[in-house]
């Protein structure tokens, strides 16, 4: 017989659980009308807390609803993307009174660059500021071409010519690649828009670097079994997508790697970056790299993974990491980096995903771009400036 589940509990806050509580006729004649209405309303309103909970449940684990045995909503239009929700959730008044109360305390260059931010906006001019502060680079304008997209002004970046000069500017020569030390990869890293070109770029270093390289292979079920006859574990294999560990894994001792999964809500978390000291059949050795745990050794083991962007559910177990001598800009934000390459063969995508690219260092002769075309989109929703 197989084992009971043990029930799991959700970290939910009081505004989540207000969101699924009806509100409660304050008298007898209330309570008739509240009884008349349709259950159309309360329908929409379950609907409208169920999406979010699952808003709240997937910030926090990751996984829908429907793993904790809620419900999983329906949505018959699009949604808005998260980080344009993001963008535009502010209290216009509180930040009124924060302009009040600040503006007489800038300094004459704070204001001016202050002036230059709503002159761009008022006028739609399409500039890009970037401000020096912790983890900038500086400001400057970039013109925009026809087509839509922008040519990077050069004072603000060092320009490379392949993406073998990129890699070699960021982490030295190919031959000395596998001998950085942990202090120097934790400063360093090169940001794509995709996961594909990450990986691309990642699989071009490995190669250079000296050592046995240890494959780990995941093992892929579907969560429902009448789902097994229509999506064969084949099929499961070849499925890749943001925050899921590939199918196959390829690492070398002494290489740097991300964790894509909280594992340690005090060390390990969400794309903590980690050194290998050792590779086991099932137990991967890593020196931490960045956040509070720096210095210390851990120990990551193989975890189940359960994708929620998928139309069916189902189970990858693997080790949550991935080889980040590459990574994604979106995975970069927040971080401040020593020295820093962008590949920008293909075009940003989600918006301010260039401006995070070009800010993770205060320097920029320690930018490296490498911009095929010579231009590129930004991409910005402009109703979140407005």
């Amino acid at each position: 017989m197989r084992p009971t589940p043990k029930k799991r509990t959700l970290p939910f806050t009081k505004e989540a659980i207000a969101l699924i509580i009806p509100a409660v006729p304050d008298s007898e004649s209330d309570s008739d009308s509240y009884l008349e209405e349709g259950t159309e309303s309360d329908e929409d309103d379950e609907e409208q807390s169920l999406l979010a909970i699952q808003d709240i449940v997937i910030s926090i684990g990751g996984n829908p609803v429907s793993q904790y045995g809620l419900p999983t909503p329906t949505v018959d239009e699009e949604r808005i993307n998260r980080e344009y929700a993001s963008e535009i959730n502010y209290n216009p008044v509180e930040l009124t009174e924060i302009l009040q109360s600040g503006f007489a305390n800038l300094t004459e260059e704070q204001r001016q660059t202050y002036d230059r931010v709503c002159c761009s906006v008022d006028n739609a001019s399409g500039e890009i500021l970037f401000l020096d502060a912790p983890g900038g680079t500086g400001y400057g304008t970039y013109p925009i071409q026809e087509d839509g997209k922008i040519i990077l002004v050069q004072n603000l970046y060092c320009s490379v010519t392949s993406q073998h000069d990129l890699i070699s500017s960021v982490y030295g020569d190919f031959a000395d690649v596998g001998n950085q030390t942990g202090s120097s990869l934790c400063k360093r890293a090169i940001l794509t828009p995709r996961n594909d070109q990450a990986a691309a770029i990642n699989f071009k270093i490995l190669t250079h670097v000296s050592g046995n390289s240890v494959q780990y292979t995941s093992i892929n079920t579907v969560i429902e079994e009448e789902d097994a006859t229509h999506y064969p574990v084949e099929f499961l294999e070849s499925l890749n997508t943001p925050g899921l560990s590939a199918h196959k894994i390829v690492l070398k001792i002494g290489v740097p790697i991300i964790l894509l999964r909280n594992l340690c809500p005090s060390k390990l978390c969400n794309v903590t970056r980690l050194k290998i000291t050792n590779l086991q059949q099932n137990i991967i050795e890593a020196e931490i790299l960045t956040g509070c745990g720096v210095g210390d050794v851990m120990f990551i083991p193989r975890i189940p993974l359960i994708p929620n962007n998928f139309t069916f559910s189902f189970k990858r177990v693997q080790f949550p990491v991935s080889l980040c001598y590459a990574m994604t800009i979106n995975k970069a934000q927040g971080q401040t980096l020593s020295v820093a390459g962008v590949d920008l063969t293909t075009d940003c995508f989600s918006h301010g995903q260039l401006y995070v690219a070009l800010s993770r260092v205060n320097n920029p002769n320690n930018l490296f771009v490498y911009i095929p075309t010579g231009s590129t989109y930004n991409i910005v929703y402009t109703e979140a400036l407005s």
